[in-house]
């Protein structure tokens, strides 16, 4: 069956549908635009123009949105895979809120892969330690922070916009390519950046063609051998 945001009489529901979907294999809609969605134990979900808020807990494995506005995961979630497309919430009305989604993916032990484009506020993965690939090309207003990921291999920011970078105790990273550009999405503004590459064991090679830094520090990297700024 198909399940829409449509009443009886064919009107859209100005609030959406509000849905707590448990135990399916799979979920997938292109016909739900707003209105909250929680999924509990649903091993794969994919939205489609998709604009509200959505909870992932259990046993959800895959997460796919092309029009994410809000999210918010579970610490204890087995999920594995995001890949998010963030865009402004069509009902924000102060500044702040069209910045796109604040994307938390901390303590998640099952991550593996995140895939990250659009826009979004902010953008947090710390203590996934079963995470290998990270990919961000999203214009985020605010900062993306990298740290204690142990399985961590690659790291890829190309495109992406962001007004600092951290990338730290990620022990098994061997080379950082950083060539994003130093900016704030929400004001569309160019800013001097800030760059954070500390206490990555295994980090051989740093390579960083992104101008206008301002604030600068790369430490206690002990396999460190190539700089290329």
């Amino acid at each position: 069956c198909v399940l829409d945001d449509m009443c009886a009489a064919g009107d859209t529901l100005m609030a959406g549908l509000t849905l707590s979907i448990t135990g399916r294999a799979s979920f997938a809609s292109s016909q739900i635009a707003a209105g909250p969605l929680d999924f509990n134990d649903v091993r794969s979900v994919n939205l489609t123009d998709y604009k509200g808020a959505v909870t992932i807990g259990g046993d959800v494995e895959s997460f796919t949105s092309n029009s994410l506005v809000s999210l918010s995961v579970d610490a204890l979630t087995k999920i594995e895979t995001v890949d998010v497309t963030g865009v402004v919430d069509p009902d924000a009305t102060a500044a702040a809120d069209k910045l796109g989604p604040a994307i938390n993916l901390d303590t998640l032990g099952d991550l593996e892969t995140v895939t990250i484009a659009g826009i979004a506020a902010s953008v947090n993965l710390g203590t996934n330690n079963n995470l290998t690939t990270v990919t961000i090309s999203a214009d985020v207003s605010g900062g993306i922070t990298i740290d204690n990921n142990s399985d961590l291999t690659s790291v890829t920011v190309t495109g992406a916009t962001a007004s600092a970078l951290d990338v730290d105790t990620n022990a098994d990273l061997t080379a950082l390519t950083v060539d994003l550009t130093w900016g704030n999405s929400g004001t569309g503004t160019t800013v001097d950046g800030d760059l954070d590459v500390t206490g990555n064991t295994s980090l051989e090679t740093l390579t960083v063609s992104s101008d206008g830094l301002e604030n600068l520090e790369v430490t206690a990297n002990t396999a460190l051998a190539t700089l290329d700024f």
